[in-house]
């Protein structure tokens, strides 16, 4: 993997600092080994100190601009992900779109896995690399097509922690690189079956197996804690903008008519070790959704917000497991600081 198979847009970049002096970047994961290559372009081309941000970004909504603020720091650059949380500082995302994908030899792969399998009706799903695909996979791809639109983000991205429902269609084709975007298309349509598309290798796996058993371990444990009456604490995630005030009172209030004793704490990150209020029976995590479910078995008696609601309303029979970037289609999980 090189920088030049993605497109950093340095001359938006440039134009974007023209009057900055300090400018914070942050990067995934798996764009963070670019990170000293994309700041010393920018300062040989501009006079302007550039600062990385090392913590890890699970994603968009771990843009901190309190660190960033405490830095000094007069602007602010997102790598790889679309923006959904509104800073209060000059801030640019850019979405890092793949440049070294075969699109026309990748829609040949999907066509001739559909006929295989008389698959006639696909949703799509993408990430901010490569959701400019779209457009010319509408032309190729033999199909009838579909995909979300969720206004905050592009037309068919979707995130590890937010999925459209698709209706009635026979597979889901995820264009991603890794599996954790694939995991959330699975956690919000459970009986399609969900095919990851390599972007580069053009492979096609199927997703899913060990995500399923994960959704059902956790309506285990929604079902064994129910009954659950004496003490509950919210855990307010503080990691960048994970977070919702709003959304805390809302579920404090439903909380106090139920349970004896109510805690509310807050947190940079949520890990077991910190989550140590002597007794206290639950803990609901309102930072993001993917920790309990993907590592649920080292939290013990710990929800997140959606299975929260689903402890209290236990005739919910479908409710989204995964749904939480900023839409109508959320609703009340909607769980960002300046929501």
């Amino acid at each position: 993997m090189k920088s030049s198979d993605y497109d950093f847009e340095l001359p938006r970049i440039y134009e974007f600092l023209q009057n900055s002096k300090v400018v914070a970047l942050q990067f995934p994961e798996g764009l963070l080994s670019f990170a000293e290559e994309i700041a010393l372009k920018i300062e040989d081309q501009l006079d302007i100190l550039t600062i990385v941000i090392a913590d890890v970004a699970y994603g968009a909504c771990n843009a901190d601009f309190s660190l960033i603020k405490e830095m000094q720091c007069d602007s602010f650059i997102h790598f790889g992900h679309s923006e959904l949380v509104k800073g209060y500082l000059p801030s640019l995302y850019i979405p890092c779109k793949r440049t070294d994908s075969d699109v026309v030899q990748l829609c040949q792969k999907v066509n001739n896995y559909c006929e295989e399998n008389n698959y006639k009706n696909i949703a799509l799903t993408t990430t901010s690399q490569t959701f400019h695909f779209l457009p010319e996979m509408l032309k190729l791809l033999k199909q009838n097509i579909t995909f979300s639109d969720f206004p905050a983000l592009n037309k068919s991205e979707t995130l590890g922690c937010t999925c459209k429902t698709f209706g009635s269609v026979d597979a889901i084709f995820s264009i991603v690189d890794g599996i954790f975007h694939a995991e959330g298309a699975v956690a919000m349509n459970k009986n399609i079956p969900v095919f990851r598309v390599d972007p580069r290798s053009l492979e096609i796996d199927r997703e899913g197996q060990d995500v399923e058993a994960r959704l059902e371990k956790r309506e285990q444990l929604v079902d064994k804690i129910r009954g659950l009456q004496d003490s509950i604490c919210f855990v307010l995630g503080t990691m960048g903008g994970q977070g919702s005030i709003t959304l805390l009172q809302k579920y404090v209030k439903l909380a106090e008519q139920k349970f004896r004793k109510v805690y509310k704490m807050m947190v940079p990150e949520v890990y077991p070790q910190a989550l140590n209020i002597p007794k206290c029976q639950i803990y609901v995590q309102m930072a993001c959704p993917r920790l309990t479910i993907d590592w649920g078995e080292y939290y013990g008696n710990v929800i997140n917000t959606v299975e929260f609601e689903k402890l209290l309303c236990p005739d919910i029979e479908d409710y989204p497991f995964l749904n939480f970037c900023g839409t109508k289609e959320v609703g009340s999980h909607l769980n960002t600081w300046n929501q």
